[in-house]
């Protein structure tokens, strides 16, 4: 093999092994978001199945609210957490990878808020019997400790 062929058989292996390795990362990439996406999803789908099966059991008045309030929250939570993954579909193969990264992440952004409150109301209704109104300030419990921690885990208190 000629000096200049060989030098360009080995530019040529040295550039697939670039895109290759860049393609795994991507790849790797890809499969974080779905992953975050799939437990978020997951978790969301089952405070909604709980909700459903419970509701039939409601009062009529505060839980009956809440109850709804609480549904509402979480579907509006599994339909965000929904949509990176039906954008993904529609979109693939990327022009820009960073785009999708930022879309995904503004998605899951805006459906933790609605996650929190659909999970800390099936929280008040699961101890809603026990407590009545005490549940609400019980099932803020978990949320106020874990808030602390984070805050303290960062030294900003």
């Amino acid at each position: 093999m000629p000096r200049d062929e060989e030098q360009r058989h080995d530019r040529v292996h040295e550039e697939h092994e670039e895109g290759r390795a860049g393609r795994d990362v991507l790849i790797e990439d890809y499969r974080a978001i779905l992953n975050e996406l799939a437990l978020l999803t997951t978790v969301s789908v089952l405070l909604f199945g709980f909700l459903l099966t419970s509701s039939l059991q409601a009062n009529h008045g505060t839980e009956e609210w809440m109850y709804a309030i609480a549904m509402v929250c979480v579907a509006t939570s599994t339909m965000v957490f929904i949509l990176p993954v039906a954008y993904h579909h529609v979109q693939f193969p990327y022009e820009q990878f960073d785009k999708f990264v930022a879309r995904s992440h503004f998605w899951v952004r805006a459906g933790l808020p609605f996650l929190a409150v659909g999970l800390y109301l099936t929280l008040c209704l699961a101890i809603w019997s026990l407590f009545a109104y005490g549940a609400i300030a019980i099932a803020a419990a978990p949320f106020v400790a874990t808030a602390l921690a984070f805050v303290l885990r960062r030294g900003q208190l």
